[in-house]
């Protein structure tokens, strides 16, 4: 992928988005654009446009055009569009991750700004190999023999968001995720170390909601916001305990993350905590 490629699930977000503006701009509402593309499409079903112009799937070179005959698109536009839809098929880098994982890992790749809240676990994005091996082993999705190498990928994905050009990053966790013991003392250090150098970046924000700043919206509700600036779209990833859920309506998850913030501990008395669980691992 070049510097002007946007990635495949990207490509798919600017793609259906122009579709729609296309359709729009034709007069058409989506059934009646439904209606026009079984017409040149047998095997097109109904409600597989929506999901195109969410950006949920893939389409053929005979889908985009009979797309762009239908909404009457000529000229560069269908050159441009054509682009997209290429790159949106385009296979993503391997990387050692459960299958509903992997659009995350190019969600990730591509965005601008990610926020993440994890109340009693650290977040995956910030974990050292070691502590996300201990998290892993206790999976019941994972096999034995995967936990080494997807906790090394981690890591090394990890390891993006302290280089140069690294997103902007805002990393918000309960103190109870500082808390809780997850292996060995140098393993926690380890983990702790990494938060503490995270945290004194100039492009990321680490901060901590402590356990007496009470209830809030998303109490047992980790997620991760995702910002591409190109798609102009912010994606809530939200996993569960055996898939993940993609959502492109993320204003809700944005004011349940801003309601978080304002009961977090500032930057300073973040770290301040940090250091003091160090202290105290150091002791042991």
């Amino acid at each position: 992928m070049t510097e002007d490629e946007p990635g495949p699930v990207v490509a798919r977000l600017l793609l259906g988005d122009e579709l729609r503006k296309f359709r729009e701009g034709a007069g058409l509402s989506l059934e009646q654009a439904e209606a026009l593309l079984k017409e040149r499409l047998p095997k097109w079903y109904r409600t597989k446009l929506n999901k195109v112009e969410n950006g949920a799937l893939k389409t053929t070179e005979a889908e985009i055009a009979a797309l762009v005959d239908a909404y009457g698109v000529t000229g560069q536009q269908v050159a441009e569009i054509e682009r997209l839809a290429r790159e949106a098929r385009r296979k993503a880098a391997p990387s050692r991750v459960p299958d509903w994982f992997k659009q995350f890992v190019s969600l990730s790749h591509s965005a601008d700004e990610i926020r993440m809240w994890s109340g009693d676990l650290i977040p995956g994005q910030v974990h050292t190999s070691a502590y996300a091996r201990e998290c892993l082993a206790e999976s019941v999705v994972i096999s034995a023999a995967e936990v080494g190498p997807i906790a090394e990928d981690r890591q090394k994905r990890g390891d993006a968001l302290f280089k140069a050009n690294a997103p902007r990053v805002w990393v918000l966790v309960g103190e109870e995720a500082l808390l809780r013991r997850v292996g060995s003392a140098e393993v926690m250090r380890g983990q702790l170390k990494r938060l503490r150098a995270l945290s004194t970046l100039p492009h990321a924000s680490f901060r901590v909601v402590p356990l007496a700043a009470g209830p809030h919206p998303a109490i047992g509700y980790p997620f991760t916001l995702l910002y591409v600036e190109r798609a102009k779209s912010t994606i809530a990833y939200v996993e569960s305990l055996t898939g993940a859920d993609y959502i492109k309506k993320s204003d809700t998850y944005t004011l349940a993350f801003q309601r978080i913030e304002s009961k977090a501990l500032d930057e300073d008395a973040s770290r301040a905590m940090l250091d003091r669980l160090l202290s105290d691992l150091d002791q042991e």
